[in-house]
């Protein structure tokens, strides 16, 4: 990665230069050791170039001020790559060493600016590209979307495909995206140790999940008011060749209703389904009918919402001649980044610095571009109060529901029988009658006659029924399930 020299070729490439900004201040760096250590700076790239090399002794502190440039960040190396670490200008930062590992302590970040400014525009919209590996820019440019006020909007719509959709969710569920990141950098790591992993990813994507999904996430009005757009494809082709099939035969599907936060965590792993992250599996949509779901990105990789959705797209396609990965969008990397770090990642180090790049450019295209934007944008709405969300469920049984619904282990996506295989254990079935009932909450608390008959089956995850009032059926149905 790195800025390519001259901005002629750099427009060829891809690269947004129109984002790219001038940054001032420095770096201090704290030798907490009992010896003195060597520090190297260099530019935050895979070829970049060596700024300065400095010793600092035991307990003192270095400032390292570059003045001014294109950089935000830097790399650092100690004593001869002992410890490599990101640094961001404006941070301070400590070297220590526990045991026999070094690390590199953060002590202080760069203040974030925030503000309203998103929070209650009319016809606004956000679309988030397929992207692999590099939805970690993404995740940046989102972070920086929420200090500006989207996730309390009530107007705004998102949609995306594949690590897009998962950014698109993460961004107005209000979700804390860097702690989302820090799980995405550890599985990166796990794969520079051992590459075999690198078709993991639908592991490592619900393994994120966890961080934030709760029981009660699907509660969010983002999601109860429709305005997140999830990009499958899928298709009812029963052929052979689960790809080929979903390139061939398969149409774009945008899933946003949502019955329970397994739905979403499913839909989620349905768009990132490309080959890395898993086979394409069944899917039952939102009219009952089964179908084949994989990556959004085969039909779709950059789904808008409507002509004026802001788009973000975390690598430079100057060389897409054929238009795969969708139209130019709006925001992309102000420095050369291949597509090659979406399948594989690159080294921690340049995951950071990719985070951090997507925040700077969401940020500079705000600065550049929001007004303009907003001049094209459909204004014509009732007004709505302000979103706001508490989850009153913290439970996880979505996740078991996940595991029980969608192959996560090799093994079981090559096997025909998963889902009868892992169909939820029955604790208990049978008629029920219901006489009475009381509301625990709203309206009138005092107990109603009512004569209801179900047939009633508690499982591990959920409680279903089904309307039937011949009593006969019931009796018939009680003798074939006695337990």
């Amino acid at each position: 990665m790195g800025c390519v020299n001259g901005v002629g070729i750099s427009k060829a490439a891809g690269v947004n230069t129109t984002l790219r900004q001038s940054f001032t201040g420095s770096v201090s760096v704290r030798n907490d050791l009992s010896e003195s250590i060597k520090i190297r700076f260099a530019e935050p790239n895979l070829l970049g170039s060596t700024l300065l090399h400095a010793e600092v002794a035991a307990g003192d502190v270095y400032v390292f001020d570059p003045g001014e440039s294109w950089n935000f960040d830097f790399h650092m190396t100690l004593n001869e790559n002992k410890l490599r670490s990101h640094i961001v200008r404006g941070g301070s930062y400590a070297v220590q060493k526990v045991e026999d590992t070094w690390r590199m302590e953060t002590l202080s970040r760069p203040e974030r600016v925030r503000s309203d400014k998103l929070s209650n525009l009319k016809g606004l919209s956000f679309s988030f590209s397929a992207s692999g590996w590099l939805v970690v820019y993404q995740l940046g440019a989102a972070e920086c979307l929420q200090n500006h006020g989207l996730v309390k909007n009530p107007y705004a719509r998102v949609s995306g495909a594949s690590g897009g959709a998962l950014t698109a969710c993460l961004l107005m569920y209000g979700a804390d995206v860097r702690k989302v990141v820090d799980i995405l950098l550890e599985c990166a790591a796990r794969l520079h140790r051992q590459p075999e992993k690198a078709f993991l990813l639908r592991k490592f994507v619900l393994q994120a999940m966890q961080e934030v999904i709760r029981d009660g996430s699907y509660q969010h009005p983002v999601f109860e008011t429709h305005r997140l757009e999830i990009g499958v494809s899928s298709t009812k082709s029963d052929g052979v060749g689960s790809f080929a099939k979903m390139v061939l035969t398969g149409k774009e599907h945008r899933l946003k209703d949502f019955s329970n936060s397994a739905d979403i965590a499913i839909a989620l792993l349905a768009s990132s389904t490309c080959g890395i992250s898993g086979l394409p599996f069944k899917f039952h949509d939102e009219e009952g009918n089964e179908q084949e779901v994989a990556d959004g990105a085969f039909k779709n990789f950059l789904p808008k919402i409507d002509e004026f959705s802001i788009t973000v797209k975390p690598f430079s396609d100057g060389v897409d001649i054929f238009k795969v990965t969708g139209t130019k969008a709006d925001v992309g990397p102000s420095e050369y980044v291949p597509m090659s770090f979406g399948i594989f990642p690159p080294p921690r180090t340049l995951l950071d610095h990719l985070y951090e790049l997507g925040y700077r450019d969401m940020d500079s295209w705000l600065q550049s571009h929001l007004e303009e934007r907003i001049s094209h944008l459909n204004s014509d709405q009732e007004d709505l109060p302000s979103t706001d969300f508490t989850c009153t469920n913290n439970g996880m049984l979505w996740h078991k529901e996940v595991l029980q619904r969608v192959p996560v282990k090799w093994a079981d996506m090559l096997s025909k029988n998963f889902l009868s295989d892992n169909a939820a254990k029955v604790l208990k079935e049978g008629p029920l009658e219901i006489s009475s009932f009381r509301p625990l909450a709203g309206g009138d608390a005092r107990s109603q006659e009512v004569a209801v008959k179900r047939w009633v089956t508690l499982t591990e995850i959920d409680l279903q029924w089904r309307e039937d009032s011949d009593t006969k059926t019931l009796l018939d149905l009680k003798r074939a399930h006695p337990n």
